[in-house]
């Protein structure tokens, strides 16, 4: 199911390519994925190697990163959906962490 709804994203930002701030959200959300996929697995597979050494909690860190991934790919889809509507969109930022879709 990821997979769909991510290849759909993909094929939004293709359409979007000329609008400014879409490909860095889809790298950044991207990217973060990628990370946070990567440190869930080290968690998993290594726990309790990991746990004598250092309790990193990578699987909480797991449960922000995906959370702002996803926020970031929403907010492509989100912005697609206002340009559908007519209205003219804006990828604004806030702190230069903070995404949001002004309208």
């Amino acid at each position: 199911m990821f997979i769909c709804v991510y290849l759909h994203i993909i094929a939004i930002v293709i359409n979007l390519k000329d609008e400014k701030g879409i490909e860095a959200l889809m790298i950044r959300g991207s990217a973060i994925f990628l990370i946070e996929y990567i440190g869930w697995n080290i968690d998993y597979h290594f726990y309790t190697e990991m746990n004598k050494i250092l309790n990193l909690q990578l699987h909480a860190w797991w449960h922000v990163t995906a959370s702002y991934s996803c926020y970031s790919l929403l907010l492509i889809v989100i912005f697609d959906r206002s340009k559908m509507l007519g209205k003219n969109p804006k990828i604004k930022w806030v702190c230069i962490i903070l995404p949001y879709v002004g309208l």
